[in-house]
């Protein structure tokens, strides 16, 4: 009987000595798990802040009162997070919603050139992950007005 005693007391102590270790690790696991998501999600901002944005127009000149019809294009291709894109207004100011929660590389934009003076056309594209960071795009291309 006391043998059996011994043998379930040492038993007892390796098992208790197991779930330690698997617990250290599982709390090293986690830590390792959390920066490589933090590494993960830098990535990603660092790729769409480098990004370049592309603009091609239906017409290579417009005139008052034309709608300006152009299409958008981000350099990825391949996997986009959801983003809004806004009209811009002042330097970095969001204005009026024009999509919402797109996820393709390319969109396409309508604007009517009311004046000659309007030479620009500036959008800002939210990119939201799924932590709830969000990145904020410009985008800034000249259109060819004729005077």
């Amino acid at each position: 009987m006391r043998n059996i005693s011994i043998l379930l007391t040492i038993l007892s102590l390796f098992i208790i000595s197991c779930n330690n270790k698997v617990a250290e690790r599982i709390t090293e696991l986690e830590s390792l798990n959390e920066k490589l998501l933090d590494s993960i999600k830098e990535l990603n901002i660092k790729k769409l802040t480098s990004s370049r944005t592309y603009g091609l127009f239906d017409k290579s000149r417009y005139i008052k009162n034309d709608t300006a019809r152009m299409w958008f294009y981000f350099h990825e291709d391949k996997y986009m997070p959801e983003y809004n894109v806004y009209e811009k207004m002042g330097k970095w100011e969001k204005g009026k919603l024009i999509y919402e929660n797109l996820n393709k590389s390319m969109f396409e934009y309508k604007v009517l050139v009311e004046s000659e003076k309007e030479k620009r056309i500036e959008l800002i594209a939210e990119f939201k992950f799924k932590d709830g960071t969000s990145v904020e795009i410009p985008i800034d291309v000249g259109i060819n007005v004729k005077e």
